[in-house]
């Protein structure tokens, strides 16, 4: 479920997401599930492209989102995704006025533990091959893919441009055997702000 992606670490887990509507008047709060299993064992993946505009064409379809500033709270691959997004954005609203305007209310942007540059366990997956049964999310992650390479200028462009404020948060703890899931120079997407260093795994960094 989605829900366990964003819940605290604590004995009793609560979904801390919803804390931001206690605190902050005229604030929602919307959170969108896909796939994304490691392996094909795990069930299906889309391919990053393909997973953005099945996101977009979903936040676009809800009349809620219509009006008001939007800021993206992103973890792992899901911060690709919304680059990813923006770009299909961009190419749309020159002839699509809804994509348009919805791509002028996104503000703010918060990564975390996002591997803008791929990540070591994406590589050692496709070695492994028929074993692992790497799926198409988990092969889009190798480390200094050119595709990654080229969304992450284009962003670094695109927020320069459009005054986008980035959050940005690394990991700094191992995840057993696995290891740092990704790494420090990965989780820097080299934009102006620096990286904030968290003194936590991957899956905690939520």
């Amino acid at each position: 479920k989605i829900e366990a992606t964003w819940m605290t670490a604590t004995r009793v887990p609560e979904l801390w997401p919803v804390w931001l509507q206690s605190d902050l008047d005229r604030v929602a709060v919307w959170m969108v599930g896909y796939e994304a299993p490691a392996t094909r064992w795990g069930g299906a993946a889309m391919h990053l492209t393909d997973l953005a505009e099945n996101v977009l064409a979903r936040l676009l379809a809800e009349p809620k989102l219509r009006a008001g500033s939007i800021m993206f709270v992103a973890h792992s691959l899901g911060g690709l995704v919304v680059k990813q997004l923006l770009r299909s954005a961009e190419r749309r609203s020159k002839n699509e006025p809804d994509v348009e305007n919805f791509l002028h209310r996104v503000r703010r942007i918060a990564f975390l533990g996002t591997p803008h540059f791929g990540a070591d366990l994406a590589k050692i997956a496709k070695y492994l091959g028929l074993f692992v049964r790497p799926s198409v999310a988990t092969l889009g992650l190798r480390r200094n893919d050119p595709s990654l390479r080229d969304l992450n200028l284009w962003y670094r462009a695109y927020a320069r441009e459009n005054a986008i404020d980035s959050l940005v948060l690394s990991e700094t703890r191992r995840m057993g055997w696995l290891g740092t899931i990704v790494k420090a120079d990965s989780s820097d997407p080299g934009l102006p702000s620096d990286p904030i260093p968290i003194a936590c795994d991957h899956d905690a960094l939520t």
